[in-house]
């Protein structure tokens, strides 16, 4: 049984292909993104799996959007995101995961290691200063800021293959990161800070 972590996949969210074209515009479709999602998730998760997605889960109607969640492999466990609020109010979309989080700040013990898990990333969390992670999602890639923080969106994977992060395999990437390969790319951001000439 293996741990998962995952983010923004955001089901049925045709403008996302547009959004992030580095990571979707191999997908014509909503429906294309979909199939391919959740394949590269169940190749990946086994049904005894637990999975914590950490939120902006789809863009549909709950009793569409379950359809899909359904067939995902695994025990899901959801951090809410930005744009799940509303679904988490609606049966449909509650009964497709094994817990939510009732709250966008979540610390979790693996083993040793405690992990801060939230939909933002957050500039000082708990046990950061004793090399323990924080994952995150949000950003699609666009924001990477400490070595210990990781985005585990879909968008982000360097081997782009979207599906969902083993926790071994966070600790190894994160263990081999270089910090001199950490980015910032919100261009919005990026201008409010420096001054104009």
């Amino acid at each position: 049984m293996n741990i998962f972590f995952t983010s923004d996949t955001h089901f049925f969210h045709s403008a996302i292909i547009k959004y992030c074209p580095d990571s979707r515009s191999q997908f014509n479709d909503a429906e294309e993104m979909n199939e391919f999602l959740v394949n590269q998730w169940n190749d990946k998760v086994n049904p005894n799996d637990t999975v914590y997605h950490l939120g902006d889960v789809g863009f549909a109607r709950p009793e569409i959007l379950s359809g899909v969640l359904r067939r995902l492999n695994g025990q899901i466990i959801l951090v809410p995101g930005n744009h799940d609020h509303k679904l988490i109010k609606k049966h449909d979309f509650v009964y497709c995961f094994e817990n939510i989080i009732c709250s966008s700040y979540f610390e979790l013990k693996i083993g040793d290691d405690f992990v801060t898990l939230c939909h933002y990333p957050i500039a000082r969390w708990n046990r950061m200063y004793y090399n323990q992670i924080h994952l995150h999602g949000h950003c699609h890639g666009s924001y990477a800021y400490h070595v210990n923080a990781l985005d585990v969106g879909v968008d982000v994977k360097p081997n782009h293959d979207m599906a969902p992060w083993e926790w071994q395999e966070i600790k190894d990437y994160v263990a081999n990161r270089d910090p001199a390969n950490l980015l910032t790319r919100n261009v919005d951001v990026d201008s409010m800070l420096k001054p104009e000439m």
